[in-house]
């Protein structure tokens, strides 16, 4: 537990005190909370446990509130956590009213990371130096939103997402301000990458790729476990993986559905398991609960049941009309379990770099055939296990990452240090 830090002094001391102890600067983190589940949640799970390798690290989160308020919640084991009272009205707009108003507070932190530019808003606002760690840009998760799937798959009325497709114009330039205020802009891949530089005329040389590994905990559960070096794939009942929240519409759930049912036409036992969260409505919709569908939703699991998961199945299959990073990818290939995954953004690069997988056009014959063609193929299943696993354990290491974020925040605070404080 950290010292609570009041005044220069008091920054002063607890400098010292990290020092002493390895972790010579203070860092706020903005994000999602961890270890909530998916999505963000994930992403801050993997920065905070690089960040404590060689930081005092204190988190900085978000809760609805009628006014912009700043407040320390109750203590956690290991860190300070420090919530902003926002209205998500504005995705980008949510704290900078918090931030503007308790910006005096934010000088005892040396340098701030923020995973994704939403939670930046504050920090942009406030005299701190942030890092912003992007997975995309709010125009292209916008335009993958469907308000009629949003009703359909039991997520509400859709309402805030007509909010914010009306509101989109001003979040946009809050958002190019967020990325041009920052003292490092890091995307989390090559499309990230792209979209910032696109969508927002931000010179390409200030945009770095920080590419994400899986999570400490799901990295140890693997150990040296290898999907490559078990069983190859039985044709006459291949064991289908779908990992996400299948009510997100970005993730395509009808077309996931659907290359199922062509896949069952060439494989009749063939099995499909969906883990992540999902509606009793989409349950319904889904027929999963009708005898013989070969569909098993397994819900929301911990994370070393998810580990499990990837050992235990042949192919994992990515539907999505957008995604940003596609962090199921990155795990996938931890395991050594293939993937068959739409063009849909963060996905690509990682497996064409790695040639862990096969990359096919958003219809359900498509994904179909692949998945048949890879499933069939001992060899070509083999290889691209053997292929995805490498390129993990290379280029999506824990220990890699550490070292980037390591690089960049000492350069961030070094900065700070020799700014004088009138500048």
């Amino acid at each position: 537990m950290t010292a609570t830090v009041r005044n220069t002094e008091d920054v002063q001391a607890l400098g010292s005190d990290a020092r002493r102890a390895g972790r010579d600067i203070p860092v706020l983190m903005a994000g999602d909370w961890p270890g909530s589940g998916a999505g963000n949640a994930v992403s801050s799970d993997v920065l905070l446990a690089a960040l404590e390798r060689l930081a005092t690290v204190d988190l900085l989160v978000h809760r609805i509130s009628l006014r912009p308020s700043l407040r320390a919640e109750p203590a956690a084991a290991r860190h300070r956590v420090f919530s902003i009272g926002t209205q998500p009205a504005v995705v980008h707009g949510e704290g900078m009213a918090a931030g503007w108003l308790h910006r005096d507070r934010f000088a005892q932190w040396s340098c701030a990371w923020a995973v994704t530019s939403r939670y930046a808003s504050a920090l942009y606002a406030s005299r701190v130096p942030y890092v912003v760690w992007e997975a995309t840009t709010a125009r292209d998760e916008l335009d993958s939103i469907s308000i009629k799937h949003v009703r359909r798959n039991g997520n509400g009325s859709g309402f805030g997402a007509a909010l914010h497709r009306l509101l989109s114009p001003l979040d946009e330039r809050l958002e190019r301000g967020v990325y041009l205020r920052a003292a490092r802009l890091l995307a989390m891949g090559e499309y990230s990458r792209s979209l910032i530089v696109s969508d927002h005329g931000i010179p390409a040389e200030r945009v770095e790729v920080l590419l994400s590994p899986p999570s400490l905990t799901f990295l140890d559960t693997l150990g040296q476990r290898t999907r490559a070096n078990s069983p190859p794939p039985s044709s006459e009942a291949p064991r289908l993986l779908f990992v996400g929240r299948i009510t997100d519409p970005r993730k395509n759930a009808d077309l996931l559905l659907d290359s199922f049912r062509r896949l069952r036409e060439r494989m009749p036992n063939a099995t499909l398991t969906i883990v992540g969260r999902h509606t009793p409505q989409w349950r319904d919709r889904s027929g999963a609960d009708r005898p013989g569908s070969g569909i098993s939703l397994t819900g929301e699991v911990d994370t070393p049941a998810l580990a499990e998961a990837y050992l235990a199945h042949d192919l994992l299959l990515v539907t999505s009309r957008q995604e940003g990073y596609g962090l199921v990818v990155a795990e996938a290939l931890h395991a050594g379990l293939p993937v068959v995954s739409t063009k849909c953004g963060g996905p690509e690069a990682i497996i064409r770099e790695s040639d862990g997988g096969v990359l096919v056009d958003h219809t359900a014959g498509d994904i179909a055939c692949a998945a048949d063609a890879l499933l069939s193929n001992e060899a070509q299943w083999l290889s691209r296990a053997r292929n995805g696993s490498a390129y993990a354990h290379n280029m999506l290491s824990f220990e890699r990452f550490v070292s980037r974020v390591s690089d960049v925040t000492r350069s961030v605070a070094w900065d700070k240090a020799k700014t004088p404080r009138d500048m």
